[in-house]
């Protein structure tokens, strides 16, 4: 029953915009907002979250429901932690620690939390630095959640290695490193290698440019598509342009405004993990619109500063409008997205088209002509 599957990834999706919705007032609140305007500006935020049309292959897709999962237990648990680690720190952090388990077994792209939870309380707290640190010490209990699930990932490799020996194609993305290797870097390398990871510096330049798109692809959602090619973007180009933009936001947290640079970094730390250059055999990294779910509620909190400053500015009625066109200008766009995925071969030629002639969506669309007889 496919629209009940649907339907559920519906529900799951409005409890992670009520969740987006609860994150980012609770910041703008620690940061000095009267709740009225901490409210508006975080419901103008989650709507724009709701109906992003970058979002919708997530909604859509029953496999893709796992990153829905990691949002909802991800900003619950900040959430919770945001707003009782003062007066509650042991149960604050205790719940953190369950959300952040079950987040990971859900995707190891929620392996960012403890990060994250660092720096949104660093960056909402007024408190002299000594005072904070010894806020955000307490996160070194999140790296029992961690150990347990990697530990479980381990033992459920142990079969895959065994049959991966003996599959040439697999095992040369295994490949022990070169004898030449230093010592230490040959210890590293082999301890990730028995989580089934291996770490390339090489990636990182595709990283940067895959960053560039996807920030592109939140501002300017097209073209909307199932599967990429690697970034074409440039290097130097995407580099100067995520600079300039960090040092806007570094500016801004100068001004005493850290929401931008608290949801640019929530972007980038949450994206990093599916980039690749931590990851699985020699995989590059490649944007997929469904991991930009969790990255965006980064992007969200920078929109609800841009609306902040917009309100502070001009006038609130600017602020307001503006949040009212983005959404009246996604919605049509999200409701065509979900009109492709209503059909398997319609989608897979769609996204054919508009993506250059993409190798593995040919294969995926023969696939599927074929088990349609056509």
């Amino acid at each position: 029953w496919y629209a009940g599957y649907h339907l559920a990834n519906i529900l799951r999706h409005a409890l992670a915009v009520l969740l987006v919705f609860g994150f980012i007032r609770e910041i703008f609140l620690l940061t000095g907002h009267h709740r009225p305007r901490a409210q508006w500006l975080a419901l103008a935020a989650a709507l724009v979250f709701a109906v992003h049309p970058v979002l919708s292959d997530a909604v859509n897709s029953v496999f893709n429901g796992s990153d829905i999962y990691v949002a909802v237990f991800v900003l619950g648990g900040l959430w919770y932690l945001l707003a009782n680690y003062r007066e509650k720190p042991l149960k604050a952090w205790a719940v953190a620690g369950l959300c952040y388990f079950m987040a990971l077994l859900y995707k190891e792209s929620a392996v960012a939390m403890p990060a994250l939870a660092v720096v949104a309380i660093w960056l909402t707290s007024t408190e002299a630095w000594k005072k904070r640190l010894a806020r955000v010490l307490p996160v070194l209990v999140l790296l029992l959640p961690l150990v347990a699930y990697l530990g479980m990932r381990a033992e459920a490799l142990e079969e895959f290695d065994s049959l991966a020996s003996r599959i040439s194609l697999v095992s040369s993305a295994y490949a022990q490193e070169p004898a030449s290797a230093d010592t230490a870097r040959a210890a590293s390398e082999a301890t990730l290698r028995e989580f089934g990871l291996t770490f390339d510096a090489g990636r990182t330049a595709l990283a940067v440019s895959m960053w560039f798109d996807a920030l592109r692809l939140m501002v300017w959602p097209h073209p909307l598509a199932t599967l990429r090619e690697p970034s074409q973007t440039s290097f130097w180009m995407a580099a100067i342009a995520q600079t300039a933009l960090l040092g806007l936001c570094v500016f801004a947290w100068f001004r005493k405004r850290p929401e931008p640079i608290l949801g640019l970094l929530f972007f980038y730390l949450a994206i990093l993990p599916a980039s690749r250059i931590v990851g699985e055999g020699a995989l590059q990294p490649l944007l997929m619109d469904r991991m930009l779910y969790l990255p965006s509620v980064g992007l969200m909190v920078c929109l609800a500063a841009l609306l902040s400053w917009l309100a502070r500015r001009f006038q609130p009625r600017l602020a307001i409008a503006v949040a009212a066109v983005l959404v009246l200008a996604f919605v049509p766009v999200t409701w065509a997205r979900n009109g492709d995925w209503s059909d398997e071969i319609g989608l897979l030629e769609n996204d054919f088209a508009v993506t250059q002639q993409n190798g593995q969506l040919m294969y995926a669309l023969v696939r599927a002509q074929a088990a349609d007889r056509n």
